[in-house]
């Protein structure tokens, strides 16, 4: 784990113990760059997952207290790519080297600080937004020595608040104070050409405060404080509006067939695929089979990790219960999140919803079918 403070200097942590041991830390007076925003490109050959003494040599390693760099060079391997990035307060892109802990290549991507950095193994791409108002779509070579080209660039209103990308899209938020209007937008990867937009109406209309994407489902979601997440399609047409009784502070896909997992206050809540995606997208899913989700094993508390960690724990309660209002309650683990789908009010389309039972009837319908489907292919 790479972690960046506000001052710019970077914490490596492994996460082979439990709880993770700190290796070392980087700092932006030696790096000759202040750091604010981190990305990691993962260029993956061979994917094939650790195995179990794979683990146990990497937990014996940290007992022991072997050097940061054997570790480092160790979770890299010779095939595969994983390149640090980061945006730099001087408006330049680097690429650190993992193993020495310095900057191997350094390139002037904006005229000022640089707010987003974003990585798209799919397509070779990488994106940075700056405070110049510019996006950058840079094209990535990661075994050349001068890794990244310039592409084109797109020109915002103001500075993107948010910003992801999946699939072959760049999906970030902006928002207009003066005027109360949160936008999402949505540009091509590979084409400046290609625009996707999509009516004023549906954007959110409080500050939207999370992003992410689908790839399986080929889906965006956006979160709001204004008690909404809205689902969106590849080409930004509104799909689904899903009403909270309470505000989404961030939002994440949990697997591939689309569960969501949203954060509200100091808990994490699932919301199923069933319950919010369209029809169409329910019968697509009957012949589609996705990877096997292999789960791994627990790694065990070191010594004296359990105090600590009931230390923490208190202290946290502490913290939270002295700046907790009665209005500002964290949830009981028993409590329900109130949740509605809100229909289209622009037009009437077949991804409206028409009523709980008629939703209910197409459901059924989609769990029929796809039992019959995996009934005939057994």
């Amino acid at each position: 784990i790479y972690c960046l403070d506000d001052t710019g200097d970077i914490y490596v942590f492994i996460t082979s113990g439990n709880p993770c041991k700190m290796l070392t830390v980087w700092k932006s007076s030696g790096l000759d760059c202040v750091s604010s925003c981190l990305t990691n490109y993962e260029y993956l050959v061979d994917a094939t997952p650790y195995s179990e003494a794979d683990l146990d040599n990497l937990q014996v390693a940290v007992r022991e207290d072997q050097s940061a760099k054997f570790l480092l060079v160790q979770a890299g391997g010779q095939v595969n790519q994983n390149i640090l990035m980061a945006g730099c307060e001087d408006g330049s892109l680097v690429m650190f080297n993992r193993r020495f802990g310095r900057i191997d290549f350094r390139i002037q991507g904006h005229e000022t600080a640089v707010a987003h950095i974003v990585s798209n193994t799919r397509h070779s791409r990488v994106v940075s937004a700056g405070h110049d108002h510019v996006i950058r779509i840079w094209r990535m070579y990661p075994f050349a020595e001068e890794a990244l080209a310039p592409m084109f660039s797109y020109y915002t209103v103001t500075t993107p608040k948010n910003l992801i990308t999946g699939l072959d899209r760049v999906f970030y938020s902006y928002e207009k104070p003066d005027t109360c209007t949160f936008i999402t937008v949505m540009h091509d990867l590979t084409d400046k050409k290609n625009k996707y937009p999509h009516n004023p109406d549906d954007d959110h209309t409080g500050a939207i405060t999370s992003l992410t994407v689908s790839n399986s489902q080929r889906i965006f979601v956006s979160a709001s404080v204004d008690s909404t997440i809205k689902i969106w399609n590849h080409n930004n047409k509104l799909v689904r509006t899903l009403v909270l009784n309470t505000i989404p502070s961030a939002i994440t896909f949990g697997n591939h067939e689309g569960d969501i997992l949203l954060t509200i206050k100091n808990e994490i809540r699932r919301v199923g695929y069933r319950v919010y995606l369209p029809e169409e997208y329910l019968k697509h899913m009957i012949g589609v089979q996705y990877p096997i989700e292999v789960s791994e094993r627990p790694v065990p508390k070191s010594r004296g990790a359990k105090e600590q960690m009931s230390d923490l724990e208190s202290t946290l309660r502490q913290e939270s219960g002295r700046t907790e209002t009665k209005s500002d309650t964290c949830l009981s683990p028993n409590s329900r999140i109130e949740l509605t789908l809100r229909p289209l009010k622009s037009r009437r389309s077949p991804n409206s919803c028409r009523g709980i039972s008629s939703w209910n009837s197409c459901l059924k319908e989609s769990m029929t079918s796809r039992s019959a489907f995996e009934g005939q292919r057994r």
